[in-house]
């Protein structure tokens, strides 16, 4: 089994509201299961979204779907496990005051 993890920080001083940067999901050709998270310290207001869209191809317009247990206007710490084959992730902060983790790991069989 492999896995890999990546950790976005965000913090009052350095993150304007709206969508953040988007992480690739590894291609799920075997059983994979993905766990996104959100740690809050201080006051924040988010969601997390995922698209099965390629947001590099600049031919069209990804289309995103909130993650079910993470839509627009949560705000506190939490994780939602999930084995759609997504190819991106990304965090839409709505207001911050303090700092934010958001973190995706995905564990995955290798053939």
């Amino acid at each position: 089994m492999t896995t890999r993890t990546i950790t976005q920080t965000f913090t009052t001083a350095d993150t304007f509201a709206g969508p953040q940067e988007a992480i690739a999901m590894e291609a799920m050709i075997v059983a994979t299961t993905t766990i996104a998270g959100v740690i809050a310290s201080g006051t924040a207001t988010y969601g997390v979204e995922v698209t099965m869209d390629d947001v590099n191809d600049t031919t069209m317009t990804p289309l995103w779907f909130p993650l079910d247990g993470m839509p627009a206007g949560t705000s506190t710490t939490k994780y939602v496990g999930f084995t759609e084959p997504f190819q991106f992730v990304r965090i839409n902060i709505s207001a911050i005051a303090g700092e934010l983790q958001f973190k995706m790991l995905q564990s995955f069989n290798q053939l």
